[in-house]
This record gives C-alpha cells, sequence and structure tokens, in this order.
C-alpha cells in the first residue's frame, strides 16, 4: 500500500520521464519526514531515487543543480564583459 502523499505514484511503474527526480526526491523526504517509512532506504526505494541521495539531503545538502546554479549567479565585481 502507498503512503496517503503519494496516492498515484507506483514506484514500479512510473519513472524519470512522468515524474522528475527533483520532484521525487521531495516526495520521498516528505514520506520519511511523516513517517511513512521506518528507513531512509525504504523510502528510496519507494520512490525509485538513491538512498545516499535522499540521506545526504534529510543531512541539508542541496542538489547539484541548486549549487551550480547559485555558483553561476555569483559573479565577480568588474569580471563582466562589455
Amino acid at each position: 500500500m502507498l503512503p496517503p502523499c503519494l496516492p498515484d505514484l507506483d514506484p514500479i511503474k512510473k519513472r524519470d520521464t512522468e515524474v522528475p527526480m527533483e520532484n521525487r526526491i521531495k516526495l520521498a523526504i516528505q514520506a520519511y519526514k511523516r513517517q511513512h517509512f521506518q528507513s531512509i532506504r525504504a523510502a528510496a526505494t519507494a520512490h525509485s531515487v538513491s538512498h545516499v541521495t535522499l540521506a545526504k539531503r534529510l543531512n541539508g545538502n542541496t542538489g547539484n543543480r541548486a549549487t551550480t546554479h547559485h555558483r553561476q549567479l555569483a559573479i565577480p565585481p568588474g569580471a563582466e564583459k562589455h
């Protein structure tokens, strides 16, 4: 039985093309925090994400895209091309 926060997400049938990875990670975090799963690994498996990634996110690490985007926005003064 699927947890209430994922009424129509069947982790076996619906993969990357239907639910983006970042959304699956966020759903897994929510489900774990709401105690729908007893372990990080179980939440990760049910949402088709890496348990290592899920554990890192639960410990406060951000995804690579968020970090990269932040770095790209930080242009040192005088480095702009005219």
